[in-house]
């Protein structure tokens, strides 16, 4: 393949990418449609199976762009509150959690809604990315328990996180057993607190 028919291949994969992008954040993951995707980016339908496998491929790809704009804002809180006591830097990455929720909802919640289909499994390149959802709790954990082997403090790490997420999207959803939409901020520190409580025992 020459240098510019790469480069070319390389613009339609990007626009293509950024296209997905905003659409999910603007429409959700529903409504993402490969047609109207070719149509923004003035692409042949058959041109996005030439740079990405099918339409789940490059969802995947968007949801890739979603976990590092999330590790960058979970970064930059562990990075604010790094000298305070750990229950507090849990406290702030679960409230960076929720801001960024909150800030990206269509985005986050694709993180979750996408499911493959049947009999394809998620590649292990994307699996391991997700690792960022529990690698920031990690730090403060060690420092709250620190008689924790590594094993131990994965499992919990991902312990917390799935009960702090749990809070954040049913609250969010404003489902009916949910946390009032208004009221999850404080509900991740009554959270966080009795978790941290419970740890020094």
């Amino acid at each position: 393949m020459t240098d510019k028919r790469q480069a070319k291949r390389q613009k339609l994969r990007d626009d293509l990418l950024r296209a997905a992008a905003d659409r999910i954040e603007r429409d959700g993951l529903a409504k993402l449609r490969a047609r109207d995707l070719a149509s923004d980016v003035d692409c042949a339908l058959g041109a996005l199976y030439n740079v990405f496998a099918d339409l789940d491929d490059l969802i995947l790809h968007v949801n890739s762009l979603t976990l590092h704009a999330l590790d960058d804002c979970l970064s930059h809180v562990e990075h604010a509150h790094q000298d305070a006591p750990p229950q507090e830097q849990l406290i702030a990455l679960a409230h960076g959690y929720l801001d960024f929720a909150m800030a990206h909802r269509n985005s986050w919640a694709a993180l979750f809604d996408h499911q493959m289909p049947d009999g394809a499994s998620v590649p292990d390149w994307h699996l391991n990315e997700h690792a960022v959802l529990f690698t920031h709790i990690i730090r403060p954990l060690g420092q709250l328990m620190p008689g924790l082997d590594p094993e131990e403090a994965a499992l919990t790490a991902r312990g917390l996180f799935s009960a702090t997420h749990g809070v954040v999207a049913l609250g969010l959803q404003n489902r009916f057993s949910a946390v009032p939409p208004d009221k999850i901020r404080e509900m991740l520190v009554l959270l966080i607190g009795g978790f941290a409580r419970s740890a020094s025992f």
